[in-house]
């Protein structure tokens, strides 16, 4: 379930499932209406945080804040930031271990480094594919970023489908 808030009208927005909801109070009557903007089928909640954040961007915030423990949701936030003009803050951890960051305040060793966060968070595992056994995110952005033809490698996953006629 994914939902946000905007305390200037008292909205409250949830997604749950391909189905997503406005809950507007106005002081007396709480009213519920379907936002179809935000209807997906997006199996992953990891991708959906971003859709309801495009959706963020076009009611006119400028930053929003992104609350996770998930790692997965860290790398696509870091592609996402490139797509997006609202600034984006993570909220990354549990209990006292919390941090926040600004991921618009991240620079990449190489350029093209977003481009292939998509792919790096498909074949590190994420919610639907398994990940290396004792290998996370982290350890393997770091590895792509250690050499620029890794990047350049990740960054075509998806991107062409190659098929082999024997």
């Amino acid at each position: 379930m994914i939902y946000f808030l905007s305390y200037l009208g008292k909205e409250l927005y949830v997604t749950c499932e391909s189905n997503a909801y406005r809950f507007h109070s106005d002081g007396n009557l709480v009213k519920v209406n379907s936002v179809l903007e935000l209807e997906s089928k997006q199996e992953e909640a990891d991708t959906k945080v971003f859709l309801c954040s495009k959706f963020v961007q076009e009611m006119g915030f400028t930053c929003i804040r992104i609350i996770t423990v998930d790692s997965d949701i860290a790398i696509l936030a870091l592609y996402y930031q490139q797509q997006l003009s609202v600034k984006i803050f993570l909220e990354y951890g549990t209990g006292q271990k919390t941090q926040i960051f600004d991921i618009s305040s991240y620079q990449p060793i190489f350029k093209n480094l977003p481009a292939s966060l998509p792919g790096l968070h498909a074949l590190s595992g994420c919610d639907s594919t398994s990940a290396f056994n004792g290998i996370g995110k982290i350890k393997c952005l770091k590895v792509l970023e250690s050499d620029e033809r890794f990047i350049d490698a990740v960054s075509l996953l998806g991107e062409e489908v190659f098929c082999n006629h024997y």
